[in-house]
Formats: structure tokens, sequence, C-alpha cells
């Protein structure tokens, strides 16, 4: 199936169906804490793939930091795409559209479970780790702490 989704960051009027895709894969992520990460300012980017009915298709929740370890990385604790006929062509341009952002980076990490919480996506022990989640080189050439 040929994808053909609109990317791009999450706009007031689409906060509400972003929120209700999450909710679906994540139930016990509260809504205050919804509120805080899509606010400005609050430091997270929250990016929506849209199909061309306009229907949320997908959701990416990213920050980039300087990792004790990895150096600049593109930590995306959330990442959905959902789709009876092309889940896969979501998350393929999804992730695209996130590598394209993150040039400066030295790794994207997705990470392996969506977390219950705003708390624990914030929490620095939980950045820090580097065992949780899927990594992906984006520069060629890594730290020298990983080599």
């Amino acid at each position: 199936m040929k994808s053909d989704y609109r990317i791009e960051t999450l706009a007031q009027q689409t906060a509400l169906s972003a929120f209700a895709l999450l909710h679906l894969v994540e139930p016990s992520f509260p809504v205050e804490d919804w509120d805080a990460l899509a606010a400005a300012g609050s430091g997270w980017t929250c990016v929506v793939a849209q199909d061309q009915q306009g229907y949320i298709r997908g959701l990416a929740v990213y920050r980039t930091r300087r990792h004790p370890v990895a150096g600049d990385l593109m930590d995306v604790p959330i990442f959905i795409a959902a789709s009876v006929a092309d889940d896969a062509g979501i998350a393929e341009q999804a992730f695209e559209w996130l590598r394209n952002r993150a040039s400066r980076c030295s790794y994207i990490r997705v990470w392996s479970a969506i977390p219950k919480a705003l708390a624990y996506m914030q929490d620095e022990d939980a950045f820090a780790r580097w065992d949780h989640g899927l990594i992906y080189r984006v520069q060629s050439k890594a730290p020298p702490a990983l080599l």
C-alpha cells in the first residue's frame, strides 16, 4: 500500500485525537500529563501522522538532549503507528521525518515500551540508561565512548 501521510507537529485542533490514540495504546497515561506534555514550552515536541481524511494514524513525542554516553540524542519515548492496512508505512514515514530533524544528533532512541506517565519520561536515570529501546545511529561516526 502506498503511504501518503502528512507528518507535522501537533496543533491544538489535533491534540485530543492524538491523546485518544495514545490512550488506546497506553490507557494509564494521565490526561493531565498529556496536557503538560503537549503544552508549548514543555521541552517535548509532539508529532502526528494524518491520513488524507485527516485522521490521526501516528504519534511521536521526542526531545533532543545530551546523553552522558551517546552525545546528542533524539529521545523518542512515544512512537505509535496505528492502522489495520498500513502501520509499516506510517512508521516508516514518521521515522523518516524524525531522522531528517535529528541531523545534528549522534543517535535516535525509540523506547521499546510507552511510558505510563510523564514523570518517567523526564526521569534522569531513565534518560541515562542505554538498555531500553531501538538505537539508530544518525551520524556515521559514533562518540568515542561507544566505539
